[in-house]
């Protein structure tokens, strides 16, 4: 084994890596850190005006940047920014295509919950974890 195969093997044991995190969230960090700091459990993310929404980390890197980056806007900052305000202002209906897990459309729906929101992803393991975090907000997005 070699000595980075030992780190990570003992990183993926280190108990209460979550609270931990949640702790250290709140200090500044750079990326270079932050980046390889990833876990498995539900967290918290923010829209602009603090509505809270959940997401479900299993250590993929979107996830990971939004937990890491909360206060700062986040993964795709300018991107879900722009979706957010589209989200509050629509009537009707917003869809996500190739949803990945599902971050855009819940930012939709927390953002808007009378908006109807359809998430499609065609890869049927993302999927799930899309289905995943719209059960975790007990959204009805389709």
């Amino acid at each position: 084994m070699t000595l980075r195969q030992l780190a990570r093997s003992a990183y993926e044991h280190v108990p209460f890596k979550l609270p931990l995190f949640r702790a250290l969230r709140h200090l500044p960090m750079p990326e270079r850190v932050y980046q390889h700091l990833h876990f498995d459990g539900t967290f918290q993310a923010y829209l602009s005006d603090g509505t809270p929404f959940r997401l479900q980390s299993h250590g993929d890197v979107v996830e990971n940047r939004m937990f890491w980056e909360a206060r700062r806007g986040g993964h795709e900052r300018y991107s879900l920014l722009a979706w957010e305000r589209l989200a509050r202002a629509a009537r009707g209906m917003a869809l996500d295509i190739g949803a990945n897990t599902g971050v855009f459309a819940c930012v939709a729906k927390a953002a808007n919950p009378a908006l109807g929101v359809v998430a499609f992803e065609p890869v049927a393991r993302v999927a799930r974890r899309l289905r995943e975090n719209v059960a975790l907000n007990g959204y009805d997005i389709q």
